[in-house]
């Protein structure tokens, strides 16, 4: 398998694609790929294939590195949603984009900056997550759905753990648990307790609007 992964991926390519999903989808496939190809302990069996000389983890830099073009321009350290493999930001590129796929870096750039012992991913992703997380309503605490990544204006601000938004929360806890850093874990459970005391919960709430939306 891996074999065929080396055979034909190719990032080299004029291609617009999402920054968010080939993050968590194809970097987050390559690094375990790969840290189960050298795990020492071979808790899956012995994964190694022959002449395995890191292949995967150069692929990860390869298209991590494309990713951080995302950046660019971007006074408030928030990523563009979209980035052309080969040129960078589209000229007609989106302004908007969800909490989730502002603040959902951290995992696969903070494992990345790890094993190639360079920090700019990781600071990359911690910055926009920080950035994503000043930008909470300073009366609930609550993060929008949709804002801008130029100016952190609020494009949607219907409040929840759902689609759009849930895994910036997921990746603030999983970033404590893997990175041991206490900001993060102090920023899930402010989080946390905002939500719990100001989501409503129950099929009550199904299609309306309520208290869990940010003011005007």
């Amino acid at each position: 398998a891996v074999g065929v992964v080396l055979k034909h991926t190719d990032f080299n390519k004029n291609n617009t694609i999402q920054v968010f999903e080939a993050t968590i989808r194809v970097i987050g496939g390559l690094l375990s790929a790969h840290l189960m190809a050298i795990d020492p302990s071979s808790t899956f069996g012995d994964l190694k294939p022959d002449g395995y000389d890191n292949d995967l983890l150069h692929l990860a830099h390869d298209l991590g590195s494309r990713l951080l073009l995302a950046f660019e321009n971007s006074t408030l350290g928030i990523p563009h949603p979209r980035v052309n493999l080969l040129k960078g930001l589209p000229e007609d590129g989106f302004l908007s984009t969800c909490v989730a796929g502002a603040g959902t870096l951290l995992l696969e750039f903070g494992v990345l900056s790890h094993l190639l012992n360079d920090p700019v991913f990781e600071s990359r992703a911690r910055r926009a997550a920080n950035a994503v997380w000043k930008l909470r309503d300073s009366k609930t605490g609550l993060l929008g759905d949709q804002l801008r990544v130029d100016t952190g204006e609020w494009l949607g601000k219907d409040s929840s753990v759902g689609a759009g938004i849930d895994s910036y929360y997921e990746y603030l806890l999983k970033g404590y648990i893997l990175f041991g850093d206490k900001e993060d874990l102090s920023m899930f459970d402010e989080a946390y307790s905002n939500i719990m005391k100001h989501i409503r919960q129950g099929s009550i709430c199904n299609g309306s609007i309520g208290p869990n939306d940010l003011p005007p």
